[in-house]
């Protein structure tokens, strides 16, 4: 079970190094995997779209400041609003802010979990701005450069005067800068990892060795202590066990087939090629034909769609829906095929609703499923298509994956997850 750390976190034989410098990045290298609309390309903040789009959102901005001001105990801040594990724990932790005081959030773009932010919620980041990005077709903030994100976070930090700044996600950490510039407690959350950990708070200029942060797995806090951190809270993120499914009306998966799925973005790095490998290599476990279907947002679901056309795939590409419970419950095998993954919360969800879990052995994941039959070597598509034909094969084994997967499900449970928040914050 993981438990609180303040100040020291065990990282591997030792404690945390209380001042290492913040490694030298190559821009380039960085940029050019995580950044990719940096450079000027359509849309990007050097192009002409992206310039119109940061002068367009300046204006706004200043028209706003000469007529609103709040004040606020706890200014929180999330990247998105997306269906995604980060903003999940996003919310839940501000339900929790919310009982103690008044709570300032913004989310930097929309998303499918917009509404759940709650009412109030300062969008790109002021409710209204929606109009203008209507008006104007200007798509996001988060596009913006870095120069005009850092002023509109000072801007943010000095209009809401909070006591704390709670940041979700490195995507977010101007915040956490312009907290420090301006003499204000911040709490980063971190869900990222190398290279991105190092390239998002190179960028917004974050000072780490002066940095609180909350982790939800022991591979980032490793990270983190890596580059100085001396403030570090480990808390796995959070399950809602008192979510209820509802019966599909048209399940994806034709009638008598193995029902396989997997949640998560539709990118290559959450394993879309590796899904496709596994349903070309695992077409049928006994008499009956496996098909695999995949939840999840993702601007690839024509291209997935076309080339599992191609190749006579059994595979349905769904694409984002707001419940995918529905889907878990309904699923014989969840599969998680992602090669980088911090913490891994849709195991956690399928495991609460009674289903076996298989995923590759990356990030956090071993953490949540610790069993050598549910687990495959990172990229080892033939070791990955043994697990799921096992599972398959044989309901025994899929009733000891559920049981194992079920077994972390009370020490996540949502409520206690907010309660052991608020007291590591307080601990920090």
């Amino acid at each position: 079970m993981f438990v609180f750390s303040s100040h020291t976190w065990p990282a591997g034989s030792g404690s945390f190094p209380q001042s290492l410098p913040t490694p030298a990045l190559d821009r380039h290298d960085t940029a050019a995997v995580w950044a990719p609309r940096l450079h000027g390309e359509p849309g990007g903040p050097l192009s002409i779209t992206g310039i119109a789009r940061s002068v367009l959102s300046i204006f706004y901005i200043v028209i706003t400041f000469l007529s609103r001001h709040t004040e606020s105990w706890i200014l929180a801040v999330t990247h998105e609003a997306s269906a995604t594990g980060s903003v999940r724990a996003f919310i839940a932790a501000v339900e929790r802010f919310r009982l103690a005081g008044q709570v300032t959030v913004v989310a930097k773009d929309g998303g499918a979990l917009l509404q759940d932010l709650g009412e109030g919620t300062w969008l790109r980041p002021w409710t209204g701005v929606a109009q203008l990005r209507r008006a104007a077709r200007v798509q996001s903030l988060a596009g913006t450069a870095p120069l005009v994100e850092r002023w509109i976070a000072d801007r943010v930090v000095s209009q809401v005067r909070p006591d704390v700044v709670y940041v979700n996600t490195v995507l977010s950490s101007e915040y956490v800068s312009a907290a420090h510039r301006q003499g204000v407690r911040a709490v980063l959350h971190v869900h990222e990892q190398e290279p991105l950990l190092s390239w998002a708070l190179h960028r917004n200029r974050v000072d780490i060795t002066r940095t609180e942060t909350v982790v939800p797995a022991r591979i980032v806090a490793n990270e983190l202590a890596a580059l100085g951190c001396p403030k570090i809270t480990v808390l796995p993120g959070p399950v809602d066990l008192s979510s209820k499914p509802r019966q599909l009306k048209d399940p994806p998966w034709p009638t008598g087939s193995h029902r396989v799925l997997t949640v998560a973005s539709m990118t290559s790095e959450k394993g879309t090629d590796d899904i496709l490998e596994v349903a070309d290599r695992l077409r049928r476990v006994g008499e009956r034909p496996v098909h695999y279907v995949w939840v999840g947002p993702g601007e690839r679901l024509a291209t997935m769609r076309e080339v599992t056309r191609r190749k006579g795939l059994n595979v349905t590409w769904v694409g984002a829906v707001r419940n995918p419970l529905d889907y878990m419950a309904a699923a014989d095998l969840f599969v998680l095929p992602t090669h980088r993954e911090v913490q891994g919360l849709v195991l956690l969800d399928a495991a609460s609703m009674g289903t076996p879990c298989v995923a590759y052995a990356s990030g956090g994941i071993p953490d949540l499923l610790n069993s050598q039959e549910a687990l495959a070597p990172t990229g080892d598509i033939d070791a990955l298509v043994d697990r799921v034909r096992e599972s398959l094969q044989s309901a025994d084994c899929r009733q000891r994956l559920a049981a194992a997967a079920a077994m972390l499900l009370p020490e996540r449970e949502q409520r206690h997850w907010q309660q052991c928040l608020w007291a590591g914050m307080a601990a920090l």
